[in-house]
């Protein structure tokens, strides 16, 4: 996940003022800052973000520290920047910066008072949401997020989204929405959906994104991130499907050699360690169709089928397992 991903999602929750929100939008701005460098463009805005949810949480003195913190990070973020504008430090949000700091020291001058707000020996990622409770409410209504589906609507082109979900890099996110059971992408903000004409969901997509509608929340009680699998597992439920079929079979002893001499250069790596990823499918692919190569077009459909049961069950076990 990235930074523009923690900051919409924390922006989101502390609109909603609420306890949990309050606390969970502060978790996101630490990721979001951890995940910055000190002369990181993003800087000021991470600290400036952690400085108001700080504040929000009843952690005046931390946000005072934090927001004067993100006031001096912003000439080494417009130092290091490729691109030079007059509005630099405008646009990295010197104007929120600075009226946070000035409303802090209008009204609660008594809390800073021996506060020195040039002292960076501070740990800015440090949480306190002990006083979280006392100041919000919690939700009255917990909402129902329970399944509008049953296990017999699943259909393959629900289970082949999941499973493309599941061998997803690292850099997408692919949601299981536990009402609908419909699978979404999210990208740069926005959820689309993997079902159904894929031509129409991408252009809405880009409807969306060129008109700058408001950004979709991922709420992580109903929208579940699909979890990545090993390569381990992919070749277990592999092996059980082959019923001991040859060659498909005995080819797992040999995509197992093959691939980790592609991974040599990795120190200690095992199978354990592989994540099932597009690269390593084609990889899969690819390598079953060296070694049988002289009767490809015989094996082609068994190996089909069984390739997309291996997926299939592996998509089915997910959605009983986290959903279900």
């Amino acid at each position: 996940m990235d930074f523009n991903f923690y900051t919409q999602q924390g922006h989101k929750l502390l609109a909603k003022k609420e306890a949990p929100s309050i606390k969970k939008a502060l978790e996101y701005f630490k990721m979001a800052n951890e995940i910055t460098e000190n002369n990181d463009i993003s800087k000021p805005q991470a600290l400036y973000n952690l400085a108001l949810g700080n504040y929000l949480a009843g952690n005046t003195v931390m946000a005072y520290r934090l927001a004067n913190k993100a006031k001096r990070s912003l000439e080494p973020a417009v130092s290091n920047s490729m691109f030079k504008m007059d509005n630099m430090r405008k646009m990295l949000g010197e104007d929120n910066i600075n009226g946070l700091i000035n409303y802090i020291e209008t009204n609660f001058s008594e809390f800073i008072l021996f506060t020195d707000s040039n002292n960076d020996d501070f740990d800015e990622n440090e949480l306190d949401l002990s006083n979280v409770d006392s100041i919000y409410p919690s939700p009255a209504v917990i909402t129902d997020y329970s399944p509008k589906f049953t296990l017999n609507k699943i259909t393959d082109e629900m289970l082949g989204a999941t499973f493309a979900g599941l061998s997803r890099n690292q850099d997408s996110l692919i949601y299981f929405d536990k009402v609908k059971g419909d699978i979404l992408t999210y990208v740069e903000g926005y959820f689309s959906s993997l079902l159904g004409n894929q031509t129409n969901s991408n252009t809405k997509l880009v409807s969306r994104i060129s008109s700058n509608d408001p950004t979709d929340f991922v709420d992580e009680d109903r929208y579940l991130l699909i979890d990545r699998i090993f390569l381990k597992d992919f070749l277990e439920e592999y092996q059980i499907q082959s019923e001991e079929e040859e060659p498909f079979y005995s080819f797992l002893d040999l995509f197992k050699k093959e691939i980790l001499e592609e991974y040599s250069h990795y120190k200690d790596i095992t199978i354990d360690n592989i994540l099932f990823s597009y690269h390593i499918q084609q990889k899969f692919h690819e390598l079953f169709s060296k070694h049988h190569n002289s009767k490809e077009n015989e094996l082609k459909e068994t190996y089909s089928i069984l390739f997309d049961n291996t997926c299939n069950e592996m998509s089915l076990k997910w959605i009983k397992k986290h959903v279900f």
